[in-house]
C-alpha cells in the first residue's frame, strides 16, 4: 500500500490529485498546482490569503505600489480602476490631465474674458 499521493507497484508515481480530484481546494478564489506526491491549494491572482486561511480580495487602491492611478482609485474584485478629479479628465486607464477650462468656453466673472488657472499643487510639489 502506498502513501498518500504516490502509486504504482512500487509507489513511486506521483498521483495528480488535481486532475483526479476536481474541486480538491473547494474554493473558486483558489487554484490547485501538483506538487510529487501532494499538491497545494494557493490563492488566484487578485487573492491573499488572510489569518484564518480564506482567500481575500487584495485592496488594490490601499497601497500606491499595488496600483498606477494618478488621482483617484476604486478597488474592484480582483482589480481596480481609477479616476480622475473635478476639473481633470482621462487621459487613459491610470492618467488624468487637467481641462483648460478657457478652451470650453467658461468665462471670467466679467463674462468676456478666460484665464486659465495654474495647477499649484502640482508645479510645486507634483501632488496630483
Amino acid at each position: 500500500m502506498c502513501s498518500n499521493g504516490w502509486t504504482g507497484s512500487s509507489c513511486d508515481d506521483d498521483v495528480d490529485e488535481c486532475n483526479e480530484r476536481p474541486g480538491v481546494c473547494e474554493d473558486a478564489r483558489r487554484s490547485c498546482s501538483n506538487n510529487m506526491g501532494s499538491f497545494s491549494c494557493d490563492c488566484l491572482q487578485g487573492y491573499e490569503e488572510d489569518a484564518s486561511g480564506y482567500c481575500r480580495d487584495i485592496n488594490e487602491c490601499s497601497d500606491p505600489q499595488l496600483n498606477e492611478c494618478t488621482q483617484t482609485c476604486l478597488n474592484a474584485e480582483v482589480s481596480y480602476t481609477c479616476g480622475c478629479k473635478s476639473g481633470y479628465k482621462e487621459v487613459n486607464f491610470t492618467h488624468c490631465s487637467d481641462i483648460d477650462d478657457c478652451n470650453l468656453a467658461v468665462l471670467n466673472d466679467d463674462m468676456e474674458t478666460c484665464s486659465k488657472v495654474k495647477d499649484y499643487c502640482k508645479e510645486l510639489h507634483n501632488l496630483t
